[in-house]
């Protein structure tokens, strides 16, 4: 009997000191909830919002990241030989390293690092099955002060599948969706393609493919962006400098018929300011919107749409300058 106990006494400290020296490395806790908050809340990043959201990009990160379910470690370090551009091998080199980590070594720089890369690459090299790469800061404030870059938007309705069906054809790296990008924008009569930065090439392919597979609502906004984006001349230029817009990325978000309406008002203004007032495109837009907010009368709504506004025209969401 003391044999036995002494056997188990032996396998009990076993365990323990196994379990103790085990290594929980960064990767293994992504799609583990507790795990995941308990890694995130221990390197300050306390918000329940950011944090939600920062599991959401990482979840739609490693499906696109897979053929089916969720990237393996096996299925990032695949990935390795897609990548062409220094740019990004230098971002996948430091994000492997940073994944692989023990979670007690990681620092919060590290761990927000690996993140806005695994997102990041996700959608340069990914299957593009249903989310929408954005610039953090123009669509989540708090997500950009807690240090995240960026933020997957989930796009719905079977308008926006049809739409990221084609994208995963033929913009499924960055050499073909550059590819892509200058035959629509000739195809389409939209001017002299520009490169735009790597992060705004999904919203500036989903706009692309709105003639072909939008709805109504995407349809119309797309024409009313086209109004605001005329040379003096009269021509459809989308990336003319002297307008210098970027209001495709309003499809980077996920917006309600009731909000693409809105931005479809507000354009529609716009065209009209800059032929009545000769105005540059920005110049109108944000006109159009002072004026709005000069029109609220409670004044706690009048400054949060300042401050709104001011927030824009800082962070550059919708200007090219």
């Amino acid at each position: 009997m003391k044999f036995f106990k002494t056997l188990s006494l032996a396998a009990l400290l076993s365990v323990s000191i196994s379990t103790q020296a085990s290594v929980v490395k960064v990767f293994d806790v992504l799609l583990d909830k507790s795990q995941f908050e308990f890694l995130m809340n221990s390197r300050g990043i306390m918000n329940r919002g950011v944090v939600g959201q920062v599991r959401k990009n990482v979840r739609y990160s490693l499906e696109d990241m897979a053929r089916s379910g969720s990237a393996t470690m096996k299925d990032i370090k695949a990935m390795k030989k897609s990548i062409k551009d220094p740019a990004d091998l230098k971002k996948y080199n430091r994000m492997v390293k940073n994944l692989s980590k023990d979670t007690k070594a990681i620092t919060r720089a590290e761990l927000v690092d690996s993140i806005n890369d695994l997102v990041f690459l996700s959608q340069r090299y990914g299957l593009k099955k249903k989310a929408i790469l954005a610039c953090a800061p123009c669509v989540n404030k708090e997500l950009a002060e807690a240090g995240f870059s960026f933020t997957l938007n989930e796009l719905k309705g079977d308008s926006s599948k049809r739409i990221f069906k084609e994208m995963s054809r033929k913009a499924k790296d960055p050499l073909t969706a550059a590819k892509f990008i200058n035959q629509e924008i000739r195809k389409q009569k939209l001017g002299v393609a520009a490169k735009v930065k790597a992060h705004e090439e999904e919203a500036l392919i989903y706009m692309l493919l709105i003639p072909k597979h939008g709805t109504a609502d995407q349809k119309r906004l797309y024409n009313a962006m086209l109004k605001v984006s005329k040379t003096k001349g009269g021509k459809i230029d989308l990336f003319d400098p002297e307008n210098g817009h970027k209001f495709f990325n309003i499809f980077s978000d996920n917006l309600s018929s009731p909000e693409i309406n809105l931005w479809e008002e507000l354009l529609d203004d716009t065209a009209k300011l800059m032929d009545d007032e000769n105005m540059s495109t920005m110049d109108a837009f944000y006109t159009v919107l002072q004026r709005r907010a000069d029109g609220v009368a409670d004044e706690a709504e009048k400054a949060d749409l300042m401050a709104k506004l001011d927030f824009i025209k800082r962070e550059g969401c919708f200007g090219s300058k």
